[in-house]
């Protein structure tokens, strides 16, 4: 959602700052362009620079695991991490350090920020004075796609380059200087932005401008660079992250200006193979609107063939191919996803802790870790998440629930990693304030797992209702499974900071989801259960009240929180037997429904109205089962028609 907060102008304002988007193209490129000579626009890069090179360094004193991630055979229009060239100033004195730095860039164009920061710490140590080195190691924090950048640890590297250049008297290329500045500008919080307010998040749209533009003059001046053209299309769709509210086609300009970008260079020498400009490319179409996703589809086939061994590259195709309906091509490519992953992690290159990569330290905040577990997650485990979601399409229970309880034990490895602090409980109001360090380093994968239980649940719930479809029952909590749905209520995870993802982002809508599909499933408890509800509801409805809530001309209430108010009185003992005691599926209900009231409001009053909107109907869709679990049948048919209107 747009992040307007911080603007000093209107939005119109800030976007006509820009001029029509046509000017900031380049000339339309020719197959030609690719071997342009830009001596004429003060390039001071010798003639094997103009693109015809591609300096790979000396490959072959790398480890075993960095050799592989290197393989490349752009004759078969393949390659592990990918085909990238950039070749550096130097570089072309210092082979092994050219070899670490393409390295690194694969690994940054593949969303492997793990590797990536381990490749560039690597090349630091290896070569204090290898500027561009501090270039990859501040972009490694800046994941604009993930909705997540650490300005304050990527500009302290953005310094520490700039002192060693001065120090050794390093001059760089043209080319390499703009990459550079580029960078200072998107991590430039600090900076009195003329149209931006201070802060890191009220800059974004002033830094990411900034970031979109000069990627756009290195664009022009090297077109012969695949990377420059990549990196204008990922800071388009940067940019209109954080000032677009509409992606529909037509809608947002610089995300119709990515996608134009990304079928120009489809074609393109250089471009057509360039793991950056195919994969950012791909997200370009990642939007739910069929003219948009279905022109992805060229993309999703061919970023797993033109890197074929990153755990992303597998991945990300899926989120294409759910889009048009294809799950088992999508679960498909997330299983190869995850298995190269556990081919990675068993390599040698982790051995399990204390590997070449990574430590025996753990912190999510810090990406890097050689446990196994904690690798590469927020790659690893997305994947898992996709996978899971994708063969329940196809009603596969078993292995759902496997890769459910999968991530349940990641979860949990990540949270005993912390040592399990003291809970922080002030005498005041007796509410829990800090479930401690373990408990917030672990927030993303109980994320995960919240969501995967989630879906589970909400899945098992239908096939129970249907009469039971699919390969075979559901053998765990929820309608249709042997255990209580009781023992899975979600303890409330961190709103605030980031671990592997953005807590305030991702962690509220994975409570929602899991307490929405708990809601749900306490009310309705099966068929024999739905039937006595329906039969209950029938026998109580006035039918006046039930035709008026199915006619069109019925007005639906603009109030969220209409039909079942704010009050969930679910404080006083549940599940006994004594008259007016409520049982636990339903102080389960009213639980459920005050947490979900509570993640739309967060989201509203962060002006993240998509999330927002989304929790409320998993609030309406709850308030709708509580209802005809009551036996107002009005209420149960009115509350889907004021979701379906959200």
């Amino acid at each position: 959602g747009p992040n307007l907060g911080g603007l000093r102008v209107p939005v119109e304002e800030f976007l006509a700052s820009f001029g029509p988007l046509a000017q900031q193209r380049a000339l339309t490129l020719t197959p030609g362009l690719h071997l342009l000579a830009t001596s004429a626009a003060g390039e001071n890069e010798s003639s094997s620079q103009n693109g015809s090179s591609c300096d790979q360094g000396n490959v072959s004193e790398m480890l075993a695991f960095e050799q592989w991630a290197m393989r490349d055979y752009p004759a078969e229009g393949t390659s592990t991490w990918g085909h990238l060239c950039f070749d550096t100033t130097q570089g072309r004195t210092n082979p092994l350090s050219q070899s670490f730095f393409i390295l690194g860039m694969k690994a940054l164009s593949n969303f492997d920020y793990n590797f990536c920061t381990f490749d560039y710490n690597k090349l630091i140590k290896l070569q204090k004075d290898f500027v561009m080195a501090y270039w990859g190691r501040a972009m490694c924090e800046s994941q604009l796609l993930w909705n997540s950048e650490n300005p304050v640890e990527s500009g302290s590297f953005l310094k520490m380059g700039r002192a060693m250049q001065k120090k050794n008297s390093v001059i760089l290329s043209d080319r390499e200087e703009g990459y550079y500045r580029a960078a200072e500008a998107l991590n430039d919080y600090s900076r009195n932005w003329t149209m931006c307010s201070a802060g890191i998040s009220q800059t974004q749209p002033c830094r990411f401008k900034a970031f979109f533009e000069a990627n756009t003059a290195l664009y022009k001046l090297y077109p012969w660079d695949a990377n420059t053209g990549a990196y204008v299309v990922l800071s388009s769709l940067a940019l209109a992250s954080v000032v677009c509210d509409d992606f529909g086609p037509g809608k947002c300009p610089l995300a119709d200006h990515a996608r134009s970008l990304g079928e120009e260079f489809f074609t393109m020498p250089g471009y057509s193979s360039n793991p950056a400009s195919i994969h950012y490319s791909l997200h370009a179409h990642d939007y739910p609107y069929a003219e948009i996703y279905e022109s992805g589809v060229k993309f999703a086939e061919r970023y797993p063939k033109v890197v074929n061994g990153s755990v992303h590259s597998l991945h990300m195709p899926s989120h294409i191919y759910q889009r048009t309906g294809q799950f088992p091509e999508a679960a498909s490519g997330n299983e190869q996803s995850v298995t190269s992953a556990d081919e990675f992690s068993m390599s040698g290159a982790l051995k399990y802790r204390g590997g070449p990569v990574g430590s025996l330290s753990w912190n999510p905040a810090l990406l890097v870790s050689g446990y196994g577990f904690a690798y590469n997650a927020g790659n690893v485990y997305h994947s898992l998440e996709y996978e899971a979601y994708e063969v329940l399409q196809s009603c596969n229970f078993p292995e759902a629930a496997l890769e459910t309880e999968r991530m349940g034990v990641a979860s949990f490895q990540a949270l005993a990693m912390g040592g399990g602090r003291t809970i922080e409980q002030p005498d005041t109001d007796h509410k829990i304030t800090n479930l401690g360090s373990a408990w917030f380093n672990s927030t993303t994968y109980y994320g995960w797992f919240y969501r995967m239980e989630a879906r589970l649940y909400q899945e098992a719930a239908l096939s129970s209702l249907l009469g039971g479809v699919g390969k075979a029952a559901y053998e765990g909590p929820g309608v249709g499974g042997s255990s209580s749905l009781a023992s899975s209520l979600p303890l409330p995870l961190a709103w605030n900071g980031s671990t592997d993802y953005s807590n305030s982002y991702y962690a509220p809508q994975s409570e929602a989801g899991l307490w929405n599909a708990i809601g749900l499933a306490s009310v309705f408890g099966g068929p024999e259960r739905m039937a006595e509800l329906i039969e209950k509801a029938l026998s109580q409805a006035n039918w006046s009240d039930v035709q008026q809530a199915l006619s069109e001309d019925d007005q639906v209430s603009s109030d969220p929180w209409a039909a079942g108010g704010k009050a969930y009185p679910w404080e006083g003992a549940c599940g006994g037997s004594m008259p007016g005691m409520k049982s636990s599926a339903e102080c389960t209900v009213m639980m459920g429904q005050k947490r979900i009231a509570e993640v739309a409001q967060f989201y509203l009053d962060q002006n993240i109205t998509y999330e927002g909107k989304l929790t409320r109907v998993l609030w309406l869709q709850v308030a709708s089962a509580a209802a005809l679990g009551e036996g107002d049948l009005p209420a149960s048919l009115r509350l889907p028609r004021q979701a379906s209107g959200l």
